[in-house]
C-alpha cells in the first residue's frame, strides 16, 4: 500500500465538505442510506483525492459478513473493482492524470461484526494530474457498475470553486469549470 500524501488544504478542503453532510446523515438518516454513494472531490495544486462513502449493500448486495462461497467472491471481487477505479472513474485524458493510491476499507464485513449493524466501504483514491488545469471532466460509472448504487451524491473543491451534483445515470459526466490560476 502507497502511503497517502493529504496536503493541509486538501485535508481543510473535504473535511469542510464532509461535516455537514455526515452530520445530517448521522442525525436523520442513520451511518448510510442505502443505494446513496458520496464522492467528496479535492483539487490541490497536481494532486486530486477523490474519497467514496458507499454502504455495502449498494456494492456487494448485502450488510452482512459473508455466508456463502457466492457472497465471499463478490465481497472480493468488488473489493477488487473499488481498488482499481481506472474500471469505473476516468478523469479526462487532458489533465494526464495517474493513479498513485487506492485505499478501501470496509467495515461490517468480518466474522467479527456485529449482527445487525451497517456494512459500508470508504475509499480514498490519490491521482497526480500531470496538466491539472485542463481537468474538465470526470466520467464515472460507479451505478453502471455496481447497479445497488442508484444515486451518486458529489462534493467538489477545486481552484475554480465548490460544487455539488447528483447523478443517477448509469454513466455520468462530472463536469468542472475551467480552472482558474
Amino acid at each position: 500500500m502507497v502511503a497517502s500524501r493529504r496536503s493541509p488544504l486538501l485535508c481543510l478542503s473535504l473535511g469542510i465538505l464532509a461535516a455537514p453532510v455526515s452530520a445530517t446523515a448521522a442525525r436523520h438518516l442513520g451511518a448510510h442510506v442505502h443505494g446513496v454513494t458520496t464522492l467528496n472531490i479535492a483539487l490541490d495544486g497536481q494532486l486530486l483525492s477523490i474519497e467514496g462513502e458507499m454502504p455495502g449493500v449498494n456494492i456487494v448486495g448485502f450488510e452482512h459478513p459473508p455466508h456463502t462461497e457466492a457472497e465471499r467472491t463478490t465481497l472480493s471481487d468488488s473489493e477488487a473493482t473499488l481498488r482499481n477505479p481506472a474500471e469505473w472513474m476516468k478523469p479526462n485524458a487532458e489533465a494526464r492524470c495517474k493513479i498513485t493510491t487506492a485505499e478501501v476499507s470496509d467495515d461490517g464485513f468480518r466474522a467479527d461484526a456485529h449482527k445487525g449493524d451497517h456494512a459500508d466501504f470508504d475509499t480514498h483514491y490519490l491521482f497526480t494530474c500531470e496538466a491539472p488545469l485542463d481537468l474538465r471532466t470526470i466520467e464515472l460509472s460507479l451505478i453502471q457498475r455496481f447497479p445497488g448504487t442508484h444515486e451518486v451524491r458529489v462534493n467538489a473543491v477545486l481552484p475554480s470553486g465548490q460544487a455539488e451534483e447528483v447523478f443517477t445515470t448509469p454513466v455520468a459526466s462530472i463536469s468542472f469549470s475551467p480552472n482558474v490560476p
